[in-house]
């Protein structure tokens, strides 16, 4: 989860300034190409239109434009368009104004749902004003396949990072699977269950002890089984004589004095109880 949480951050980020570096270089090689195509057809209606008699309108249509632009023609208090699409009221009025009034401006705006750019020169010569309204559609539309393919590339580095996390994890804790194996078998009596030490210098200190540990154990438990088993032959066997006696002598109570009766009592009391002592002991 970290590994694909990291790559997802990390590729989001570089797509985001990819994204970005891109809009901001196509936006402005777009600006340059719409002002160069701009400037040119300012120029032909200037020579053009110093001609009397000329058909504006016809002039207008006539331009070389990129598809999808629209041109608009102020003069001399007149306003001409090429097409019904684009007219004067579709111009931002402040650019509509500061072109009128003699500086060029370019602003980019949204008609109908569709980006646009409008460039706008003033023609001091013919006391004309022209805007032209280029399309950004084609721009957007490579922008948007762009992006596309960015947010596949995020989802497929996180994809990626979270496989590469899985078998890397995987690789790292194998070792701590062996470890968990090996306790569980001495766990389950396994006392001779040892760890391969390796080579990997992360997991030898973790081997050894283990190791060590197993074999402190099994030597402990190895000393109780003898102890076990030579209380078992030490004290068993006399216990066992001392029983058999006392109740021989207990079946021979009646022949015995009181006070010699008190006393087996107390006898037979204390040999029990220590019998009881050495079971409790050895179990």
């Amino acid at each position: 989860m970290t590994f694909a949480a990291g790559t997802l951050l990390l590729s989001a980020l570089l797509a985001l300034l990819t994204y970005q570096l891109a809009r901001t270089y196509l936006l402005r090689q777009r600006e340059a190409s719409v002002l160069r195509q701009a400037y040119a057809n300012a120029r032909l209606v200037r020579d053009t239109v110093q001609t009397p008699g000329t058909d504006i309108p016809r002039l207008l249509a006539s331009l070389k434009s990129p598809a999808g632009s629209d041109t608009v023609l102020y003069q001399r208090g007149e306003w001409f368009a090429a097409s019904l699409a684009i007219g004067r009221d579709d111009l931002p009025a402040r650019l509509r104004d500061s072109v009128v009034g003699g500086e060029p401006s370019r602003q980019r705006l949204v008609v109908e749902g569709e980006p646009k750019i409008v460039v706008g020169l003033p023609i001091p010569a013919v006391e004309a004003a022209y805007f032209e309204v280029f399309s950004l559609d084609e721009l957007r539309h490579t922008l948007r396949i762009l992006r596309n393919v960015l947010i596949g590339s995020i989802a497929f580095s996180a994809l990626g990072g979270a496989a590469l996390g899985l078998t890397l994890s995987r690789q790292v804790l194998k070792p701590l699977a062996a470890v968990s194996d090996a306790a569980s078998a001495v766990t389950h009596g396994q006392l001779d269950q040892r760890l391969d030490v390796g080579d990997d210098p992360d997991l030898v200190g973790l081997a050894r002890s283990f190791n060590q540990m197993t074999e402190a154990l099994q030597e402990r438990i190895s000393r109780e089984v003898r102890f076990a088993a030579a209380v078992s032959h030490e004290l068993r066997s006399p216990l066992t004589t001392q029983v058999a006696a006392l109740e021989v002598l207990e079946a021979r109570r009646g022949e015995l004095s009181e006070r010699a009766a008190t006393a087996l009592d107390l006898l037979a009391g204390e040999v029990r109880r220590f019998q009881r002592l050495v079971e409790d002991l050895l179990e």
